[in-house]
């Protein structure tokens, strides 16, 4: 009988140390790493949990506004409404993958506009939201990654979009282009394409105040960027810096002038450091 104990008492140690460890999920594989004691983890549990409200968007007409927020329980980030001061949060999105971009309709605001990948692919999609039903509508081309910005008019997104290497023949490709599309964001259906940017790195982009010229940048490092112009109508660009045979240099922070004669912007063109012009 006491052999017994004595065998029996090794598995028993065992079986506590084992229910006392933390186990990474099937996904994570652990090589060379030392068990993880669930004191431990309770340990470093309450600085895992940031679930921070961040500001979104305000509404054009009411006092309301759209919030981030990763509720308790939850795993990923989400966008709410609150529609007073002190009012509780109102759920707008409810899904596994995290929303953290979101606009209302610049002009009435009767519909949300935002971004979500799916699965982690880091691949974002546009939406649109409809407020009374809830429903959610794909705006972009699900092959590509995209990124959107509203007109002043509110009627238009500007939809640029890079294509997903899945789409590619041969699973690669020779050469990357950035597409440009106006997209009326009510109508569920694939617009034209305005311009066809050579390359990646194109970013900034800024409607003048009558809609018709976008100043964009393409950026390749802290120290060589390029701006343009680009008409809205035709797709027609144009460099505007640097100037021929100007050095290369760092440009950011496009805004229009109210006159629309002028860009404000940043540059590290004069010395080290970003300086605005």
């Amino acid at each position: 009988m006491k052999s017994y104990l004595l065998a029996a008492a090794p598995l028993c140690l065992l079986a506590l140390a084992q229910a006392q460890t933390f186990s990474p999920n099937a996904n994570l594989k652990a090589d060379g790493i030392p068990p993880i004691s669930a004191d431990l983890v309770a340990r470093v549990a309450p600085y895992t949990e940031f679930r921070g409200h961040g500001f979104v968007d305000w509404h054009p007409q009411r006092k309301q506004m759209l919030v981030r927020h990763r509720e308790e329980g939850a795993n990923t980030t989400q966008i709410y409404r609150l529609s007073e001061p002190g009012g509780k949060l109102e759920k707008l999105t409810d899904f596994s993958d995290p929303v953290g971009a979101a606009s209302f309709n610049p002009v009435h605001g009767q519909y949300l506009v935002y971004a979500r990948a799916s699965g982690g692919s880091e691949a974002s999609q546009i939406y649109r939201l409809d407020l009374d039903t809830r429903q959610s509508t794909l705006l972009s081309d699900p092959d590509e990654r995209s990124s959107a910005r509203w007109t002043h008019k509110g009627d238009r997104l500007l939809i640029a979009a890079l294509p997903l290497d899945r789409s590619a023949k041969g699973g690669r490709r020779d050469t990357v282009s950035t597409t440009l599309r106006l997209v009326d964001p009510l109508l569920a259906q694939r617009s034209p394409v305005l311009v066809t940017l050579p390359g990646g790195g194109w970013g900034g982009y800024q409607f003048s105040a009558d809609d018709k010229r976008i100043a964009a940048l393409q950026y390749r490092s802290p120290s060589d960027s390029e701006v343009w112009l680009i008409d809205a109508a035709t797709g027609a660009r144009e460099q505007i810096l640097p100037r021929p045979g100007a050095p290369k240099a760092g440009f950011g922070d496009l805004q229009w002038s109210a006159d629309q004669r002028s860009l404000f912007l940043t540059t590290n063109q004069r010395g080290e450091f970003f300086e605005l012009a």
